[in-house]
């Protein structure tokens, strides 16, 4: 058994003194209609736990509190486990751990303790949960999830190498230095007829919301070959997904302002869509623009949308692509990055 220190995560949440406050940094929370969150005195063991709790809406969908990490070169092919404390207060709850891996080549690879879920008014339990991590993986996810209505709170996050597993014998297909790849989507096309390949995710890109929402490749696109398509599910209620690409930040682009630019199309919505960038930093700041004050709330053709923020010397890890709340789907095409002057206006900032 091997301890593993996380040097970018707080994973025990607390600080000496603290007794309630705002989400410590360098965790994040995308969905503040519906959930807040922050830190309590309240804890398993210590000085503070974080608590996520659903605001006074109608029928609250689902949020995670999470944090975004490299995967570490002495994690691939091994099996890593998470384990977390947690607690539980009113509502109709379904709670737990939440855990995801992206890898180079486009995959996702999650768990979130599928009939496992902590219910309502739960003491302090101890969850935990693993997988094998892919000699591909580039990034990791993790932090406590909440359905529904209610609060969890959660303290004591702890990862550990629980079984060491035989590495293939591959060469690594990392580049280094790679930003961000597969832009048009037209490497999901197998031949110059315009079939589409059996693996219906564009390469390099997750889906963040497998349960509620499909993701894939259509024909239909604003210019070439193919273009991604987000859409939700026929389920009784949806909340919402991302298409996302997320790298490792490399040096030349530190320091300087960019612009994120792509084609979006509309069908059938009934909700909201958008582009969305993000920046975290070693220091545990977060840089995001969602379009949350320009989004797309209705049918659209084929539409170019902006996202523009600076890049600061210690940023770490860079996250592009675009979104769908609720019902309907969203198609995307030609996605641009590039630096631009300080004389271009910023959508997004600091939170």
């Amino acid at each position: 058994m091997y301890s593993l220190l996380l040097i970018l995560a707080i994973l025990n949440v607390g600080t000496r003194g603290v007794i309630t406050g705002p989400l410590p940094g360098p965790w994040i929370q995308h969905n503040m209609e519906e959930y807040e969150s922050g830190v309590t005195s309240d804890s398993y063991d210590g000085h503070a736990s974080v608590y996520l709790k659903s605001r006074p809406v109608i029928n609250p969908s689902k949020e995670a509190i999470i944090q975004m990490i490299s995967v570490q070169e002495n994690w691939k092919g091994r099996r890593l486990s998470l384990s977390a404390y947690f607690k539980t207060i009113g509502g109709e709850i379904g709670a737990g751990l939440y855990i995801a891996i992206a890898t180079e080549g486009g995959e996702t690879i999650h768990d979130r303790t599928p009939g496992r879920y902590l219910q309502s008014n739960s003491d302090w339990t101890r969850i935990e949960i693993d997988l094998v991590v892919p000699n591909d993986g580039i990034l990791l996810k993790f932090g406590p999830l909440l359905y529904g209505s209610g609060e969890v709170r959660a303290d004591n996050f702890e990862f550990e190498i629980v079984e060491y597993q035989v590495r293939a014998a591959e060469k690594s297909r990392r580049q280094e230095g790679r930003f961000l790849s597969n832009l048009n989507f037209e490497d999901r096309i197998d031949s110059p007829s315009g079939a589409l390949s059996e693996n219906p995710l564009p390469r390099f890109w997750y889906l963040s919301n497998h349960v509620e929402y499909d993701a894939g490749v259509t024909n239909d696109s604003f210019e070439g070959r193919a273009s991604a398509y987000l859409k939700s599910k026929n389920l009784g209620t949806v909340s919402d997904s991302i298409i996302g690409q997320s790298v490792i930040v490399p040096d030349q682009w530190k320091d300087s302002r960019v612009k994120l630019t792509a084609y979006l199309k509309t069908i059938d919505i009934d909700g909201s869509a958008g582009l969305h960038i993000q920046i975290h930093t070693a220091g545990g700041e977060n840089y995001y623009d969602y379009m949350n004050d320009r989004s797309v709330k209705s049918d659209t053709d084929w539409t170019q949308y902006q996202s523009v923020l600076d890049v600061p010397n210690d940023a770490v890890i860079f996250s592009a692509g675009f979104w769908l709340r609720g019902r309907g789907e969203v198609r995307a095409d030609n996605f641009q990055i590039e630096k631009v002057n300080d004389d271009v206006e910023l959508t997004g900032k600091r939170y």
